[in-house]
């Protein structure tokens, strides 16, 4: 029976899965606004939604690269500052679609005009999740005490070359 007494517990539970939790994040999201764009549906992004893929798709890269490795700092230093600005480049991408701001007449194709929505949630709020749900992963949740960098082909060659 899992019991958890406490914000600290699930933290801790959750600590040694969180650099594959946020690679999966990415890439489920990268594999994602491929399948609407190029391989599925065959939407056209707009302005923003290029935006937020410009800073998703290599966080995907980064996190899986992270995660083989361990490299928890490395993820936090590379991957936490495209996330922050992912979500607010989604940030705004909502308030576009919620009619809050208004849209500029440099975009071609609509930002503010949803081309997805189910249950109320469009494209913009999953991306907006999945650059939280990252930032959340890697910042608040304790590092995993027991998270080791792995030692990889490449760290040798690079060695030998210093």
């Amino acid at each position: 029976v899992l019991r958890l007494s406490g914000r600290g517990d699930l933290l801790a539970m959750l600590a040694p899965m969180a650099l594959p939790l946020a690679a999966l994040i990415a890439t489920t999201a990268t594999l994602g606004s491929l399948f609407f764009s190029e391989w599925g549906v065959h939407w056209e992004p707009c302005r923003f939604c290029w935006f937020q893929r410009i800073l998703m798709y290599p966080s995907a890269v980064l996190l899986i690269v992270a995660a083989l490795r361990r490299d928890r700092a490395g993820a936090v230093r590379y991957v936490v500052p495209l996330c922050v600005i992912g979500l607010l480049f989604s940030s705004w991408h909502i308030l576009l679609e919620q009619g809050v701001v208004s849209e500029s007449s440099a975009c071609s194709i609509s930002c503010a005009v949803p081309y997805f929505k189910s249950f109320g949630v469009t494209l913009a709020m999953m991306a907006w999740a999945g650059f939280a749900a990252i930032i959340a992963l890697l910042t608040l949740v304790p590092a995993d005490t027991d998270e080791t960098q792995v030692e990889t082909p490449l760290d040798e060659l690079a060695e030998e070359h210093r």
